[in-house]
């Protein structure tokens, strides 16, 4: 039986799909975490990129001054049913021509949209 949150993750995926900016989540995995390869030797480092719809906007001042959110932070909102992982901490973001790194995730409770606190950084390689 389908919870009444996954409905409202389900109806917001499709409300938004196509509508908004495309994007980029870039994350990255260390030779320790990549597991080992077929002769026993650690994976090297790699990346995988996952594509995303959603949005960049702006923290409140009010927001900024009471959690104390840098001035150079914005809140890149992804919708969750375009995202087929769930963002981490430190993942790169590619949306309206700059790359982001992720400072900070958060959700709402249906896990409809995920709001990434991001800084602007050179692109990741």
């Amino acid at each position: 039986m389908t919870s009444f949150l996954d409905t409202i993750r389900s109806q917001i995926g499709l409300g938004f799909s196509g509508r908004l900016r495309d994007g980029t989540l870039r994350r990255f995995s260390n030779a320790a975490s990549a597991g080992l390869d077929a002769k026993g030797d650690p994976n090297a480092p790699g990346s995988t990129d996952f594509t995303f719809e959603g949005f960049r906007d702006e923290f409140s001042a009010y927001a900024k001054a009471t959690a104390g959110i840098p001035e150079t932070d914005s809140k890149i909102v992804i919708i969750a049913a375009s995202l087929a992982t769930d963002p981490q901490d430190q993942d790169f973001l590619f949306i309206e021509g700059l790359w982001w790194r992720v400072r900070r995730v958060s959700t709402d409770p249906a896990t409809a949209a995920w709001a990434c606190q991001s800084y602007v950084v050179t692109e990741p390689v």
